[in-house]
């Protein structure tokens, strides 16, 4: 089985917006959000489930509050303007675009990542902007500090699935060379107790799409084409002589 050989990770319940993004970014057919920023990222973070009490810590905070408060009040100026040019139907100007990198540069040097923090919040809840406006940052920057738990948190999650990837790909690579040699030799009762093992963990992937997701850009290190219709865990049983559906017998 997949579990067998990796610690199962905390799953992460999809964050539901709450309003619809407008102040600087665009929102796509898909529903993700493309960011005026150009390289910055803006996929919507993972929210850890409740029950697993997961401890986050958080980036330093700022060391002049003060400052920190009037970089966020900076921000809300710029995306202020952004909703209201998004209001009208119209793109933001040149300028306005110029200004949120600046203000960003302004942020992410008194807090690093409270940038993308703070726009994912106030994406999430617009009317955070026009209180930071008048000074009121207080609500801003508690909705900051909670997308950076989420992202802290997808990262965690994101880091523990490599790690399983890892050693799933070192086991599969393990065995799949024991089990040649041992069809090789000859050795028909121990060869079939590998593949036994080899096909529980193909199968496994069925019950674990978040490994198999991490694995798909790992085919070619599995044995497989890196380019397939069928899923990952179909061609790794597949690659052992077995077809959907067909027992361990055919």
């Amino acid at each position: 089985m997949a579990s067998d050989y990796a610690q199962q990770s905390e799953t992460a319940a999809e964050q539901q917006p709450q309003r619809e993004v407008r102040a600087g970014l665009k929102v796509s057919r898909s529903g993700h959000l493309a960011d005026l920023i150009k390289g910055a990222s803006a996929t919507p973070q993972r929210e850890p489930v409740a029950q697993a009490r997961v401890k986050v810590t958080l980036p330093e905070q700022a060391s002049d509050k003060q400052a920190f408060d009037k970089a966020v009040q900076r921000f809300a100026r710029v995306a202020q303007g952004i909703v209201a040019m998004r209001d009208k139907g119209l793109q933001p100007l040149a300028s306005q675009r110029t200004a949120l990198d600046k203000a960003g540069a302004e942020l992410n040097a008194l807090r690093p990542d409270s940038f993308g923090d703070l726009r994912r919040a106030v994406n999430r809840d617009l009317s955070l902007i026009p209180e930071a406006v008048k000074g009121k940052t207080d609500r801003a920057i508690q909705a900051m500090e909670q997308q950076a738990k989420l992202r802290i948190e997808a990262q965690r999650v994101a880091a523990a699935n490599e790690r399983r990837a890892d050693s799933f790909v070192d086991q599969w690579q393990r065995q799949s060379e024991q089990y040649r040699a041992l069809r090789k030799n000859g050795s028909a009762a121990a060869s079939d107790k590998v593949r036994a093992s080899l096909v529980g963990m193909a199968k496994g992937l069925e019950r674990d799409p978040q490994l198999e997701s991490v694995l798909a850009n790992r085919r070619p290190q599995l044995g497989l084409d890196a380019v397939s219709t069928k899923t990952l865990s179909q061609d790794l049983q597949k690659s052992l002589g077995i077809s959907r559906g067909l027992g361990m017998g055919m």
